[in-house]
């Protein structure tokens, strides 16, 4: 970012003639100017194309949303009410809201950051007027230019701690640094952000993680104090020694492990490049909610070690069952940030299963995977088993220590190759397909009565499937008539 030369011009002019249609309307009708302000602004000048509009104006922001609808498409939709800002919703969003105070200078003065204090006038034919220069009352364009992250006031943070946490997301998504001036203001007043409410804490670290620079964030926001407030339960884990495979305590392993996540899911295929299905995992990694829920794995996967850490004979440190330990302190995570049931399952999910990759690879020394493991894998993973080995490599490549194997990650990849050769075989069958036998069967051809005893049988049919034992009806029918059988020798 720093020393970039910012011009608004080709991206300002990005936009349907219905928005600047709109706008014009908005201008006409009421008689008052309008100004694009905040991040549209900042987003503009380093060449983005911002797909919300923030529009502020001396107007009430209901009546400007109801006109700017009625001209250029759109739904009105109320989007913060306690500080009175309407929406409406189209292509691109457009949101109204009125001057926060007396004049628009002062209104720029009371935002968070410098880069966020800027406007453009709106012209009366509705489109931005970039000739006259920015309104820039705080130096957020030179701070801009410079990569720098300044708060406009002590107060700005005060009034809405929030802002605090923000900061961090600004350096994950824009690559910038926070000046010392506002660390220092932020170190001071870390302790506020137990104030925000959860779920706006939660939006902002998930933009936070999904920033390319999210490491250099979470090590700001460690270094600040601002991560033993929002996530005590990860920034437990510095100063947390690990075995002689890790070069990093638990803290900076975690925070390795998401830029790892974050440069997989950019490119997923590099990693695993010598498997013949790759392209499962740069489909699956296409999904928003499924990086989202990747990085918080990754961020998250070693928290239960600060809480299983111990040592054997010979100084070796060991964390036992540090996965299934992680679940109660994920669970707390997801209450305080007010995750919904999905978002929570998935990652516990990554977490508590994100050592069977690396015992697998310990199996396969010996034998080879049995269709038994691949679908008792593909079972508990549900539809993220793709996760599943993109989140091991993650941790592989975050350990880098002496003691590390020299071809784990290769051994990684050819376990994914196995196992999904083996489930697009037949595990995907067995999981999505119809049953061989049905609990229908159990009943007419064998007389047993509902109970459960059926989950075992078909339980016990679908491995035997996997395991290539029955490739058909009449052959699944017998297996269970072997079974019933043997049950009875057995009674």
């Amino acid at each position: 970012m720093k020393g970039r030369q910012l011009a608004p011009h080709p991206v300002v002019a990005a936009y349907p003639p219905k928005l600047y249609h709109g706008l014009a309307a908005v201008r006409r009708r009421l008689g008052v100017p309008l100004y694009v302000t905040g991040g549209t602004v900042r987003d503009w000048l380093i060449g983005r194309v911002s797909h919300d509009i923030d529009i502020t104006a001396d107007a009430d922001p209901g009546q400007c949303a109801r006109i700017y609808a009625a001209a250029a498409g759109g739904t009105v939709v109320p989007l913060d009410e306690e500080h009175g800002i309407v929406r409406v919703a189209g292509d691109p969003d457009v949101d109204f809201c009125r001057f926060r105070a007396a004049s628009l200078a002062a209104d720029l003065h009371s935002r968070d950051f410098t880069v966020n204090a800027l406007a453009l006038p709106v012209g009366s034919d509705g489109r931005f007027a970039v000739e006259g220069g920015v309104i820039d009352p705080t130096g957020g364009v030179a701070d801009l230019k410079a990569g720098r992250i300044r708060m406009t006031s002590v107060q700005a943070l005060e009034e809405d701690p929030l802002r605090l946490l923000r900061a961090f997301r600004f350096l994950a998504v824009l690559a910038m640094e926070i000046e010392a001036g506002t660390e220092r203001a932020i170190r001071e007043r870390a302790h506020l952000l137990a104030r925000p409410a959860g779920e706006r804490i939660a939006a902002e670290l998930d933009a936070l993680l999904c920033g390319q620079s999210s490491g250099a964030a979470l090590r700001a926001m460690q270094a600040c104090g601002v991560l033993a407030v929002v996530l005590p339960e990860v920034a437990a884990g510095g100063g947390c020694r690990q075995p002689a495979s890790h070069h990093l305590d638990v803290l900076g392993h975690s925070i390795e492990a998401v830029e790892q996540m974050t440069r997989l899911c950019r490119e997923p295929t590099g990693a695993f490049a010598p498997s013949a299905f790759t392209g499962h995992l740069a489909s699956y990694v296409t999904v928003a909610a499924n990086r989202v829920a990747l990085l918080w794995a990754a961020l998250l996967h070693d928290i239960g070690k600060p809480l299983t850490c111990g040592q054997k004979a010979g100084g070796r440190i060991t964390f036992y069952n540090h996965d299934n330990a992680a679940l109660p302190a994920i669970a707390a995570i997801a209450h305080r940030l007010r995750w919904g049931r999905r978002q929570k399952e998935r990652i516990s999910r990554l977490v508590q299963r994100h050592m069977w990759p690396f015992h697998l690879c310990n199996v396969i020394r010996r034998q080879p995977v049995s269709g038994r493991a691949v679908l008792r894998l593909a079972r508990k993973m549900e539809d993220d088993l793709a996760g599943l080995f993109l989140l091991a490599m993650a941790d592989s490549l975050a350990g880098q220590g002496p003691g590390k194997p020299a071809d784990c990650e290769e051994r990684l990849v050819a376990l994914y190759d196995e196992v999904m050769r083996q489930y697009e075989q037949r595990i995907r069958s067995v999981l999505k397909g119809p049953r061989l036998v049905t609990g229908h069967d159990l009943i007419a051809r064998f007389g047993l009565t509902p109970g459960p005893r059926f989950k075992e049988i078909l339980n016990g049919v679908a491995s035997a499937q996997a395991a290539g034992e029955v490739s058909d009806r009449r052959e699944a029918l017998a297996w269970v008539a072997r079974f019933l059988a043997e049950e009875r020798r057995k009674g």
